[in-house]
């Protein structure tokens, strides 16, 4: 250890000069040692005591491309379409899990829109509703599918919250997030996200986004980070 190399080579000297300190060179050793041990000790805990760990994900597939698509008809009728190009990691696969959380208190009416695919729901989990994408055939490793799913959506009592986020549970190449408003909502910028989980009270980064003059605002991330959430949000219409 460099530290109680340094107390050894300090105290060497000190003997030569002062032959007297040789009488307490074990006081030495043992006090470079335990210095050495909290040295390490504090910088251990400077580089990792914050650092989350968590282990490897098992993914069946890698994303290719995520597309998450949110309009407002109008006040109380909103559509949202989520697409994925997977490529698969293993053999055989012939779904892929998702989940989603509606907001909103209302009807809803939710469907694959691509032919030979079905949408099953599954389990409630706390917040979630998850469900399964169920192909009408299996595929292969490295193999790709497009899937596309349709939420019709009803927000009769205005509860919905202005916000459209996901967490990138899988490896991701490419995340399209795109919200259109009508223009006479009279909402002009939105805010974009990154935190480290869905709810958390600070963002890694955030940025001002423009609604563009049909009421569209876009934003990509090339190679999101694994379990971040990413969110785009902005104020609630009257």
């Amino acid at each position: 250890m460099i530290t109680a190399g340094v107390f050894l080579f300090v105290f060497h000297i000190l003997w030569i000069r002062i032959s007297y300190l040789y009488n307490y060179k074990w006081y030495f050793i043992v006090l470079s040692i335990c210095l050495s041990f909290y040295i390490i000790i504090s910088i251990y805990q400077k580089i990792f005591l914050f650092k989350p760990v968590f282990p490897p994900i098992d993914a069946n597939f890698i994303i290719l491309e995520k597309e998450i698509y949110y309009e407002y008809k109008d006040r109380d009728h909103m559509v949202n379409k989520t697409k994925l190009i997977l490529q698969a990691l293993k053999d055989n696969l012939n779904r892929v899990e998702r989940r989603y959380r509606w907001t909103g208190k209302g009807n809803e009416d939710i469907r694959c829109t691509i032919p030979g695919q079905t949408f099953v729901k599954t389990v409630e989990r706390n917040i979630w509703q998850f469900y399964d994408i169920v192909f009408e055939t299996a595929i292969k490793k490295n193999h790709k599918i497009e899937v596309e799913v349709l939420y019709d959506l009803e927000d009769s009592e205005h509860k919905a919250k202005p916000f459209l986020g996901t967490t990138i549970e899988e490896p991701t190449k490419l995340l399209c997030l795109k919200v259109k408003l009508p223009v006479s909502f009279g909402v002009k910028t939105a805010i974009v996200e990154v935190t480290t989980h869905l709810g958390a009270s600070k963002p890694l980064e955030s940025k001002k986004l423009e609604f563009d003059r049909d009421g569209l605002v876009k934003y990509l991330e090339y190679n999101p980070r694994l379990l971040h959430h990413y969110e785009l949000k902005w104020l609630q219409p009257e």
